[in-house]
């Protein structure tokens, strides 16, 4: 016999050990052929009196965490050995077995270990005599790893229940073959409005869960494909009639034999609205709707693919700048909405608008009538957009600036053609602001020659190549001179002396203008310091210098390196300063003004002249422009204008400069409505520093047409020829004391 059979019939064998008659000798006997089955079985075995172990194998002190068969005898099982929570069950047992007839005996206990552990056992227990006296036969089998087992599947059960019921998706179990509803959870009953006795039994076409079979079918056949489903979307009808989409999936389960589907369900009905929304925040301008950039590109990809011949019109605001500034930010908003409308209103519906950026806007026109159709749109665009704004109440005008480029000719990938229509936009603006311009290959040539030009211009800044000329100033009341005009010049070291017109724009518009600027007033107050006391210099401020602020300090710092009093500079702005920069900027001229330097608007009548310039500003001086002036004794309406614009000076108590005389019909003139102040090619072109410095310090007069060098005396005479030319005497006509009187 095995040991392992000997163990499986230890427990008969006790029973029959206990109904033989026999006698002490045979009883001994007995106990020793059980106890050497004990120990040689690889199963946990103990005897037990009355709670105390009389006999032990090697398993059972394994089981138990003893040293040794030795050890675990003569302990006390009952109290110590059994876990508390199956104490009594334990005792019930044994007492029905040790003192009764009960038959054997089987069932699951927790022992403590000595260790402290505790372990799952079976019991097989049973009743013997030994020694003459009853005793109990145990048979432990470590279950442990199956009840850990057990507990671990209902806890899963457990918690599948939980969340099946609590789970915040809708969960249905049903047949596969018929879609006979098993379970359902809470979320699908309060999404579906039905009861659990109305939906459980019914298939979910009873129930009409599906908008037809068609989605059902598809899950159906995906399960049986590959067993599972993942996220199939799907719209459904609620009970209350409304149109939601799901999101499903479906797992197939094989319960008894039986083809069983869960279905888990999630509402993302509004996840896919916000979806929506972030792919559509992600494409379109915020501000006004319309595609930015990143769709603008994308289309322009795809048309370009489609080998198709279309426009791309480039449209920038003008004068936006100063709306946002003078009216703030959100009338600036207002406006570019109205703008977008107005856009959206000129184009046809497979049209693109898109804005890119600030007040710079797009338009992909899908007509492969070009350029016309493009042509005709700028003209629309420009007309719309300049007709006038009502936003809050305001009456607002702006303008825009549209460049035109075809695809393929002017580009063949987005690149290209976009800069194509940006470079014919920025010839528009330089050239018919408020218009439209078509790309031309010679528009990239210029755009090359600026960029180079540009570079020249910053190596000129390092290289010092920058010279200030000067123009002198005739004061006409007085026959003499009242300062100069500090006038910009580059020694370009291939193309020789440059003036202003062909890089001060440039130099604007890449920033060099404040460093420049700040340059020119230090070399104008310095010269200056060194001319007579009475003699002033004026010095051109470019709109960028007053937007970029500082040019408050730069001014303090010239007037303290030169040492120039404040009241000897004169610092001139054109009148788009006053009507398009912030009150910061104008709030820095009037602080210029607080500490005595004067200042002059310059070019007066060019731009919208606008009476609020002249009391914005505290200006001390107008400067009319010459091109007012080059009309005058030819055009009535240039006289006209000169003669007003002197009235309303003299009304105002302000000074007035003419600029660009160049004869003395013009001089005459100008005398004789009144003007004071005067400076032209007629007295003197712009100087070299030290060449007006010597005129000025030896009081000599400028060049003359036809005379190499006069004194004071020949500006006199200069003067009196212009006065006797209106008709009056010298004196009467400007009103001041003979020459004679001066000299």
């Amino acid at each position: 016999m095995t040991v392992d059979n000997r163990t499986e019939n230890l427990a008969d064998f006790s029973t029959a050990e206990r109904s033989r008659d026999t006698g002490q000798d045979m009883r001994g006997v007995a106990r020793r052929h059980i106890a050497e089955i004990m120990d040689n079985s690889l199963t946990a075995i103990m005897v037990h009196r009355d709670g105390r172990l009389l006999h032990a194998n090697k398993a059972y002190a394994d089981l138990k965490g003893y040293a040794s068969p030795e050890d675990a005898v003569a302990r006390h099982i009952v109290g110590s050995g059994i876990h508390p929570e199956d104490l009594e069950m334990v005792r019930a047992r044994i007492a029905a077995r040790v003192h009764g007839d009960a038959p054997p005996t089987r069932y699951e206990c927790r022992l403590l270990r000595s260790d402290g552990g505790v372990v799952w056992v079976e019991c097989m227990a049973s009743r013997i005599d030994w020694d003459g006296a009853p005793a109990l036969l145990a048979i432990y089998h470590d279950v442990t790893a199956r009840k850990q087992a057990e507990d671990a599947l209902q806890r899963s059960e457990r918690l599948f229940a939980t969340v099946f019921q609590n789970s915040p998706d809708q969960m249905v179990l049903s047949t596969l073959r018929e879609g006979r509803l098993i379970d359902v959870n809470g979320a699908f009953l309060r999404a579906s409005g039905l009861g659990r006795k109305a939906v459980i039994g019914r298939t979910s076409v009873e129930l009409k869960l599906w908008p037809g079979m068609l989605g059902r079918r598809r899950i159906i056949e995906e399960l049986r494909r590959s067993g599972r489903v993942r996220d199939m979307a799907h719209g459904v009808r609620t009970p209350r009639g409304e149109t939601i989409e799901l999101s499903t999936s479906a797992e197939l389960l094989r319960v008894n034999g039986e083809e069983l589907v869960l279905f888990v369900s999630r509402d993302v009905t509004e996840r896919r609205r916000n979806e929506a929304r972030i792919a559509h925040m992600a494409h379109h301008d915020a501000l006004t709707g319309l595609a930015n950039r990143m769709l603008f590109q994308t289309r322009l990809e795809q048309v370009l693919r489609e080998d198709r011949r279309f426009g791309v019109l480039s449209v920038d605001l003008d004068h936006f700048k100063e709306v946002n500034d003078t009216y703030g930010h959100p009338l600036g908003d207002a406006l570019l909405k109205q703008v977008a409308g107005r856009l959206c209103a000129c184009v046809r519906d497979q049209d693109i608008v898109a804005r890119l950026g600030g007040d710079e806007f797009a338009v992909i026109q899908l007509s492969s009538r070009q350029p016309a159709g493009a042509l005709t749109m700028a003209r629309r665009i420009v007309h719309q957009l300049t007709e006038p704004f009502e936003i809050g109440g305001r009456q607002v005008v702006i303008g825009a600036s549209v460049g035109i480029a075809v695809a393929p000719r002017d580009g063949a990938d987005p690149a290209a053609i976009l800069r194509a229509a940006d470079l014919a936009l920025y010839r528009a603006k330089r050239t018919v602001r408020g218009g439209w311009q078509e790309f031309a290959p010679s528009i990239e040539g210029e755009s090359a020659a600026r960029g180079r030009l540009e570079l020249e211009l910053r190596r000129a800044v390092a290289a010092k190549e920058f010279e200030v000329f000067f123009q002198p100033l005739i004061d006409l009341r007085l026959r003499r001179f009242a300062g100069c005009e500090a006038l910009l010049r580059w020694h370009h070291p291939e193309r020789g002396l440059i003036g202003p017109d062909e890089f001060v724009q440039l130099a604007e518009e890449s920033g060099l203008i404040a460093t420049i600027g700040a340059w020119v007033l230090r070399r104008a107050c310095a010269e200056a310091a060194t001319w007579p006391d009475a003699m002033k210099v004026a010095v051109n401020i470019s709109p960028v210098q007053l937007r970029r602020g500082g040019l408050a300090d730069d001014v303090r710092a010239a007037l303290g390196a030169s040492g120039l009093a404040p009241g000897r500079l004169e610092l001139e702005v054109t009148e788009s300063v006053v009507l398009q920069d912030t009150e910061e900027a104008l709030d820095t001229l009037r602080h210029l003004k607080s500490i005595g330097v004067s200042l002059a608007l310059d070019d007066f009548g060019t731009g919208y002249s606008s009476l609020g310039s002249l009391v914005r500003v505290p200006f001390d001086r107008v400067k009319i422009d010459r091109s007012f002036i080059s009309g005058l004794g030819q055009r009535a309406d240039c006289t006209a204008i000169v003669r007003a614009v002197a009235g309303l000076c003299a009304t105002l108590g302000l000074s007035i400069t003419a600029e660009g005389v160049e004869s003395h019909e013009q001089l005459a003139t100008l005398m004789g409505e009144g003007v004071a102040e005067a400076q032209g090619h007629l007295f003197s072109p712009a100087r070299p520093a030290a060449e007006v410095g010597a005129i000025l310090r030896a009081e000599a007069g400028p060049i003359w047409p036809g005379q190499a060098q006069c004194t004071s005396a020949a500006i006199i005479s200069c003067c009196n020829t212009a006065a006797i030319a209106t008709s009056r005497s010298p004196a009467s006509a400007i009103g001041v004391p003979s020459a004679a009187c001066i000299e």
